[in-house]
C-alpha cells in the first residue's frame, strides 16, 4: 500500500485559508488537527496540511519533523485501515506538532497520533 492511498498533502492556499479559518480544533497531549468535515462521498483520500512552527528555527528540522508526521500517520492508517475508513467523508486537516514531538520516542508518537485520530472519528461519528 502506498501513502497517496491514504492521503495527500494540500498545497492549494484557499484550502489552507478555509482550514484555519472554518475549522475544529481537535488536540491530543503533543498534536493540534484543524478538521474541516463534509458528509460526501470522496474519492479522494483524505487531504492533510503539515503545518510546522517557525519556533523550529531550522529548515532541516522542521522537513525532518514533517517526515515523522507522514511516516507516523501512514503506520496508524495502515495498522487500523477498517477503523479509520472515511468513505462516506469528505476530510482535510492540518496537523500542528509541538516542537517536543520530535524528541519523543517513536511508541509515544504512535499513541499520540492514534489518540488523535480517535479525537477526529469520534466527532465524524456525531
Amino acid at each position: 500500500m502506498k501513502q497517496k492511498e491514504l492521503f495527500i498533502s494540500i498545497k492549494s492556499k484557499k484550502d489552507i485559508e478555509n482550514i484555519f479559518n472554518k475549522s475544529i480544533a481537535i488536540k491530543s497531549k503533543y498534536l493540534m488537527a484543524k478538521v474541516i468535515i463534509t458528509k460526501k462521498e470522496n474519492l479522494l483520500p483524505l487531504e492533510i496540511l503539515w503545518a510546522i512552527p517557525k519556533k523550529i528555527k531550522k529548515a532541516v528540522e522542521r522537513n525532518h519533523l514533517k517526515r515523522i508526521l507522514r511516516a507516523g500517520f501512514f503506520e496508524v492508517f495502515k495498522n487500523a485501515r477498517q477503523v479509520f475508513n472515511l468513505k462516506n467523508t469528505s476530510a482535510k486537516m492540518a496537523v500542528l506538532p509541538k516542537p517536543e514531538f520530535a524528541v519523543i520516542s517513536y511508541e509515544k508518537r504512535q499513541e499520540d497520533i492514534t489518540l488523535l485520530l480517535n479525537n477526529i472519528l469520534k466527532i465524524l461519528n456525531n
